[in-house]
């Protein structure tokens, strides 16, 4: 295609106001991509990287938090081994 030229993100945006053109009937690709209320690609880049990031942290997050309940309970059976050790010395 000769809009892909310049690189990638250049083409999505002149296919972007294109098809804003086509689908608002009109001329002028602005006007047509703020009429139908669409996002910017360089908007929805950014709001898919910072989706990335925070899932991303989210995951870490929770596996972190599962290590440490497993020490936790690891750390409570050893305790309650013990109590148990000593009770039936008693």
């Amino acid at each position: 295609m000769g809009c892909c030229r310049g690189g990638h993100k250049q083409c999505l945006d002149v296919l972007q106001n294109r098809a804003a053109r086509i689908v608002a009937r009109t001329v002028r690709s602005n006007p047509a991509v703020d009429v139908l209320k669409w996002p910017t690609l360089e908007e929805r880049r950014r709001k898919s990287v910072s989706t990335l990031v925070r899932n991303a942290c989210k995951v870490n997050v929770l596996s972190t938090l599962n290590i440490i309940l497993n020490v936790i309970i690891q750390s409570m059976r050893a305790l309650l081994d013990k109590a148990t050790f000593y009770i039936r010395l008693l």
